[in-house]
């Protein structure tokens, strides 16, 4: 039986990316409102890719389960999406790839895990309105190792930051451009951004 990947995508950009997040938050709601099922990849990127052919067109790699109820109303900058085993990340490129229009430095973080113990981020910024560039990192969580599933689930949530940590420096190294994005919305004290 194949499994859900259960995806928070948070968007880093400028005012017009956020509104752009913003409608399409209204998109899924007004999906929502009406009944009708959002269980369906079409449906999804038509959502998401209403202005655009190319969206439609694009080979996104898993299969869309639908938008995740548990954090649709996320941040103002956030969607929840279900996909199919693994993260979405094809679909992760071609809406960075996407919002280059808007914000040539946009940044998409994935904070992704399934329920098997898998828990992963993952960051992609467009190099231009075609191609991406992405990093990610995942650990899986050993519950037989620890008497408690809590002290087994904060040993994987700080295995992840640091591996985070180190992803995070080589995006900036290789896409420099991003700095700003991270070190705003990155906590105060995590990375030195003087040596990167």
């Amino acid at each position: 039986m194949s499994q859900n990947c259960y995806n928070l995508l948070t968007f880093w950009g400028n005012a017009k990316v956020n509104a752009q997040v913003a409608q399409w938050k209204s998109r899924i709601d007004e999906v929502i409102d009406s009944g009708k099922t959002s269980n369906d990849s079409n449906m999804i990127l038509s959502i998401l890719f209403a202005e655009s052919s190319s969206g439609q067109e694009a080979e996104i790699g898993v299969r869309l389960v639908g938008f995740e109820s548990e954090i649709i109303n996320a941040g103002n900058n956030q969607i929840g999406i279900l996909s199919s085993e693994q993260r979405p990340d094809l679909l992760e490129e071609a809406l960075a790839c996407f919002l280059y229009k808007l914000d040539k430095k946009v940044v998409v973080r994935n904070s992704f895990h399934n329920l098997d113990g898998l828990y992963g981020v993952a960051y992609t910024a467009p190099y231009d309105s075609t191609s991406a560039y992405s990093q990610f990192t995942s650990v899986v969580c050993d519950y037989e190792d620890f008497e408690f599933p809590e002290d087994a689930e904060l040993d994987a949530e700080e295995k992840l930051e640091e591996a985070e940590n180190e992803i995070i420096e080589f995006f900036v190294d290789d896409m420099p451009e991003t700095k700003s994005k991270f070190k705003k919305n990155i906590a105060k004290g995590r990375i030195d951004w003087d040596s990167i």
